[in-house]
Order: structure tokens, then sequence, then C-alpha cells
């Protein structure tokens, strides 16, 4: 990246970190992704708004996901890859689950997606996570409940669907109840924790957002 387009991009970034938190974020993930498509720059030399550094990490993984490249990265970042492997590479990584970057966080990205390219449908979803590898299989799971919470307002949460998915879960439910509780923290830092949030924690953990956060927030760091 120039002078010129790391000014450009700097500016962006601070100029998103006005807007109202849940707007800024889609923003900023998309700085983030854009970046690195645009300039092959791994968006190190911008700033990272403490708020919104696990998805501005994100944006820069899903970015930088069809690079072949091996150097280490934060986990935000490698599961935006994970994110990107899924989406542009349903089959191999989904269907036929090869492995591209063998890291955890790798596969929590690619847990969120099958969330989402199961078209929110909770039995679809789980029938998709436990075709894995039973050793891939928690982190898939804990992809699965981030999105699940997370991404609860960008679709229509089908009604029972977090309820459903624990029930499928089965010896995996501790690892959806993780992603769950990170997926909530992470909109608590949008100030978006809202109905569908709450209900899905109450039917994945019996638990108000607040109370799961609190209780899981020391194994947050493992995402971050």
């Amino acid at each position: 990246m120039d002078a010129a387009g790391r000014l450009g991009a700097y500016r962006a970034v601070e100029a998103c970190s006005q807007l109202e938190p849940k707007r800024a974020a889609g923003h900023l993930f998309g700085i983030a992704a854009g970046t690195p498509l645009r300039d092959g720059d791994p968006i190190a030399a911008l700033p990272r708004p403490s708020r919104w550094s696990f998805l501005f990490g994100l944006g820069g993984g899903f970015g930088m996901g069809y690079s072949k490249t091996n150097k280490a990265a934060g986990n935000a970042f490698l599961t935006g890859k994970g994110l990107y492997l899924a989406y542009w590479h349903w089959h191999q990584y989904v269907e036929l689950q090869s492995r591209g970057t063998s890291h955890p966080a790798v596969d929590r990205g690619l847990g969120a997606m099958i969330w989402l390219g199961s078209g929110v449908d909770a039995m679809t979803a789980a029938s998709l996570a436990h075709s894995f590898s039973i050793e891939r299989q928690p982190q898939i799971w804990k992809g699965l409940g981030f999105a699940l919470s997370f991404l609860s307002s960008l679709s229509e949460l089908r009604s029972g669907a977090a309820g459903t998915m624990l029930q499928t879960a089965g010896p995996m439910s501790a690892f959806l109840i993780e992603g769950v509780a990170f997926g909530s923290f992470q909109r608590a830092r949008l100030l978006d924790v809202d109905l569908q949030v709450e209900q899905v924690c109450r039917q994945v953990a019996g638990k108000s957002a607040t109370a799961l956060v609190q209780a899981s927030h020391h194994r947050f760091s493992d995402w971050e």
C-alpha cells in the first residue's frame, strides 16, 4: 500500500469509528476486507479501534483468505480466513473437509459460515458440523455458536433454532455455548444485545447474555 492509500484507509477507519457502533462494525469489516484485496497488504499498518478489534481482524482475514502464506496471524484474522474458505470454496472445505491452514481459529470460521451456508437451518447446520472428524468438531461448534448469536439479527432466526442446536450438539454443547457467549460479547461491544440475542443465550445456556458472558469471559483470549 502506498502512502496515499494508507492515509486514505487510515482516514476511512477514523471516520467509521465516529459512526453508531452497529453501523461502524459493518464499515470497518469492509475496510479491513477490502484493503488486502486491493493492495495485497495485511492491514497491519491500519489502526484497529479496540471496540471493533475482533471484527477488524475478521475482515482482514476474510480479505486475505486467498493467500497461501502461512505466516503467523492472530485468531481473529484466521477466523476470517475460515469464513473466506467456506464462502468461496464450500465444496472443498465444507463438503470434502479439506484443511488449508490447520489452526483452531480457521475451523471456527468454517463453523460460522456453515451456519449461514445452511440457510440458518439448525438441523442442516448440525448435520454438517457432526460430519467433521471428532477432533475438529469442537471448533466448528464454537463457530456455529458465534454465528448463532452474533449474526442473529442479520437473518430471521427461526423459532426455537437455538434450542434445536443445543439438542443436536450432544457432547459438543459446551463448545456451542462458548461460541454463543463470545458472539454475545461482541454484540455487547456494539451496544446491540437485543431480544434475539437474549433468546439465544437463554435457549442454549439458560442464562442472560450478561451472565453468560461473565461466566465465559476467561476463554475469550483464545478468540482474539
